[in-house]
């Protein structure tokens, strides 16, 4: 017998359930994605601020502070290279998180090198240059990934809409991370109050971006949760692909790992669930 309208009426606030979930994940993950590069702006307007500073920072000539920014272009080069393994090893949830922290660590460690003297000052700058060149790269990288996996319709449009949101971020870092250093330089009180206050603003943009990264358990789809990576040496065959556009079963075998084995699905996705990417190893 044919089916009635009654028979449809409950999937629809299923399916504006799973939009909404979705909209929300992009929505927390643009935000995140701005408040990364709130920080990373931030960063790139302290420190030469506090590297000029005779009173309060490391009182550098213009050239040694030049040469002191030198790590982060190495990082800037080679560290893309490395970023493969990362994500291998931490998936790109906790590739995001890792560099999240690398940031913060390195707003946090900026200022402190103020106290270093002799020898120690140099390696201890071109160290805290080097973290904040790797965790940006790695935490930039990961949070695009992780915008791109969560969308499935207007790409152009949502990609406008986060590209414009961190673009408001970068505009609004300079202007107050200068003037909470400036506020800084003029306090009396003790850290965080002083020029401090500016490197830890920073690194508590990264700590709320972290917090805002954290995708919902009940907007996740499938018992991988989508921060769950692909196995290593996993090969997606051309049955798979298939079956994945007209919804039949694969045929035996062909989730075969490298190994020969062939386990059950990696990722089953939850009703309604949108059909994921899939990616063909060569």
């Amino acid at each position: 017998a044919p089916a009635s309208a009654h028979d449809d009426a409950p999937a629809a606030p299923a399916k504006g359930s799973a939009l909404g979930a979705q909209v929300r994940r992009i929505a927390r993950i643009t935000a995140a994605l701005s408040c990364l590069s709130f920080a990373a702006a931030g960063l790139m307007e302290l420190f030469p601020l506090f590297a000029l500073d005779s009173r309060l920072g490391l009182a550098m000539e213009p050239a040694e502070a030049g040469a002191a920014l030198a790590p982060y272009g190495v990082a800037v080069i080679f560290w893309p290279l490395v970023m493969p393994a990362i994500e291998r090893r931490l998936g790109t949830a906790g590739s995001f998180r890792a560099g999240l922290l690398g940031v913060a660590l390195s707003a946090a460690l900026v200022p402190e090198t103020a106290r270093c003297t002799g020898a120690f000052r140099w390696p201890a700058v071109l160290i805290a240059v080097l973290i904040r060149g790797m965790a940006s790269i790695t935490a930039m990288t990961a949070a695009v990934v992780l915008l791109n996996n969560e969308i499935h319709d207007r790409a152009g449009l949502v990609n406008g809409i986060a590209s414009s949101a961190q673009s408001l971020a970068r505009a609004l870092a300079p202007v107050l991370c200068g003037a909470l250093y400036a506020a800084g330089a003029r306090s009396p009180w003790p850290a965080p109050f002083d020029i401090r206050g500016s490197f830890y603003a920073v690194a508590l943009a990264c700590l709320l971006a972290m917090h805002l990264a954290r995708v919902p358990a009940e907007g996740r789809t499938g018992r991988c949760g989508g921060s769950r990576r692909r196995a290593p040496g996993r090969f997606v065959q051309l049955s798979e692909i298939a079956a994945a556009q007209d919804g039949t079963p694969p045929p035996a075998g062909a989730a075969a790992t490298e190994g020969g084995a062939a386990p059950a699905a990696e990722c089953e996705p939850s009703p309604g669930a949108p059909t994921p990417h899939v990616a063909l190893a060569v």
